[in-house]
């Protein structure tokens, strides 16, 4: 899998990417019976930031690409992601998040499957949802599997996505030209951009296929996580709004204004 590169996205410094940082990268770097990937570590442009995500990476005893930019511009997941993608030089991707740690054997079951499979744009998985102990608690994307749900069994398709929101990119294998082409993520949607992206994708009919098999495992409840903090900092019409956003704007590759107007959500 050479031809691929790990995203892993960090706007600052705190204990949490100190620590969990290392088995974010050491899940990659101990991938079974494949080359290992790149990995492109995007971090703010701050002088302490930086200095320490060097020494984490130095630490680590291995022969891997792993390569550090600096963002002096928007620092959102989304613009880390765009960023990252935009100085990648493979033709594949995935993100990882520097709490998440992906399964040891994932990269080795997506070669088997471009092999078998080539002409898909995006390869997910299965998420494992774990709390933070490392208990399971569900799984996530597995809804595609389920009889009668989607025309072609595994296949993702925008009508599906209407009706049903819930599948994440996490873990997932996508083509740069294609995630380029559609317009990469749009970092002026708030907790929708993923499903947004997913809906404009399948619009553009980019191929998207969930590999029935555990790829990614997500550590859930993490205070000053990503997805806690949009849940916590969001009113439950906030969510609604964010989601009928994405509805809106998934018909056009461009950020457009978004008028920030909650009270005419319907409850």
């Amino acid at each position: 899998m050479k031809n691929c590169t790990v995203i892993i996205p960090i706007h600052e410094l705190n204990e949490d990417v100190i620590n969990l940082l290392p088995n974010a990268l050491e899940s990659v770097i101990k991938q079974t019976e494949v080359e290992i990937p790149n990995i492109l570590v995007v971090v703010k442009k701050e002088t302490e930031l930086l200095e320490k995500i060097n020494s984490i990476v130095k630490e680590i005893d291995n022969d891997v690409n792993i390569k550090i930019l600096e963002n002096e511009g928007k620092t959102d997941y989304s613009s880390q992601i765009n960023l990252g993608v935009e100085n990648i030089k493979t033709d594949w991707f995935v993100t990882l998040s520097f709490d998440d740690i992906l399964t040891q054997n994932w990269f080795k079951i997506l070669k088997k499957e471009m092999e078998v499979n080539p002409n898909v744009d995006i390869y997910g998985c299965l998420v494992q949802e774990l709390d933070e102990n490392g208990n399971f608690l569900s799984f996530t994307n597995e809804a595609i599997w389920a009889n009668g749900f989607s025309e072609k069994q595994g296949y993702l398709t925008n009508d599906v996505l209407l009706d049903y929101s819930v599948f994440i990119l996490d873990g997932a294998l996508i083509n740069k030209k294609k995630f380029i082409e559609c317009g990469g993520l749009k970092t002026n949607i708030v907790l929708s951009f993923i499903y947004e992206f997913l809906l404009r994708a399948t619009a553009n009919d980019l191929k998207i296929y969930y590999i029935p098999k555990i790829g990614y495992n997500r550590f859930n409840g993490r205070e000053n996580s990503l997805i806690k903090n949009y849940i916590d900092n969001s009113t439950p019409t906030e969510i609604k709004f964010w989601y009928g956003i994405a509805k809106q704007e998934f018909y056009y590759k461009n950020e457009r204004e978004i008028v920030l107007n909650f009270s005419d959500v319907e409850e």
